[in-house]
């Protein structure tokens, strides 16, 4: 996603929020205008944030390098399905990275050329993520910051760049709370006494961090005991594990809101309580 198109979504985003002009019959340009005037004196305005140009570049080229991984992860499951097809066998990334495709597809010629074709396109789009990661780490290099990120379990370099590049200044958040609404990590629901009256736009805030602290909590859940136990707790209360995931991204979101705001390292009894 390009600059002008962020930039475009972001006025879109305004809009939504901004009151609804109500009262008139015949509404046009001069009312509308006036409308947006008053908001603006007294305050009620929504207002944006629009990213600093000087590190704009290195945002949106990692926001390119996570379509390239999408686009890498899909080329590998339409591989692993096109074994399974022709072979009937279950077949993983580290098993195809291992196996010779002549051996696993002999017989059936057709097969073996789109598995080959898929290889390629696997090869071609892991050079071109090396190319961008090496890039950033140039324009960004390790610095306090990114390294009290990658305390916290299940972000690393890439994903604590992703993190601070979409963020930008974490003051313009008020509390830990608006910070994991604008990650998606929180439920789009108005409710009144405890009880739902509706649902606001699901899609408001940065899809970025939002795919880059469910990564992290997938990969935390791996690499930390603790977590791996209270998400095994909350998904066994819950009985779904997209909500346990998102449960995760939620505390995790919380925490890097204050390590970045109080510049202090992950601390896992502070998160769990």
């Amino acid at each position: 996603m390009g600059a002008e198109q962020g930039d475009s979504l972001l006025a879109c985003h305004l809009v939504l929020k901004m009151q609804e002009n109500i009262g008139l019959k015949c509404a046009n340009d001069k009312t509308d205008a006036r409308f947006i005037a008053r908001q603006l004196v007294s305050g009620t305005l929504p207002e944006g944030y629009i990213y600093p140009p000087e590190t704009r570049g290195v945002r949106d080229m990692m926001r390119r390098r996570m379509r390239l991984v999408h686009a890498r992860t899909g080329e590998w499951l339409s591989l692993e399905g096109l074994i399974a097809r022709h072979t009937g066998r279950d077949m993983n990334v580290a098993d195809l990275k291992a196996c010779d495709l002549g051996e696993v597809l002999v017989g059936q010629p057709h097969a073996l050329i789109m598995a080959q074709a898929s290889f390629r396109h696997i090869e071609f789009i892991e050079k071109e993520i090396k190319v961008l990661e090496k890039a950033v780490l140039e324009e960004l290099p390790d610095r306090d910051v990114y390294k009290r990120l990658m305390t916290a379990p299940g972000i690393g370099p890439v994903l604590a760049r992703t993190i601070l590049l979409e963020t930008g200044p974490v003051t313009r958040f008020k509390e830990a709370g608006n910070y994991a609404s604008y990650c998606r990590a929180v439920k789009s629901e108005h409710t009144t006494n405890g009880k739902k009256k509706g649902e606001c736009n699901g899609k408001s805030g940065n899809m970025y961090l939002a795919w880059a602290y469910v990564e992290a909590s997938n990969l935390a859940v791996r690499h930390s005991l603790e977590l791996r136990v209270w998400f095994q707790r909350k998904l066994a209360r819950s009985g779904k594990r997209v909500i346990a995931v998102k449960a995760l991204a939620n505390k995790l979101a919380k925490a890097c809101y204050f390590m970045m705001r109080d510049g202090k390292d992950f601390d896992v009894k502070r998160l769990l309580g």
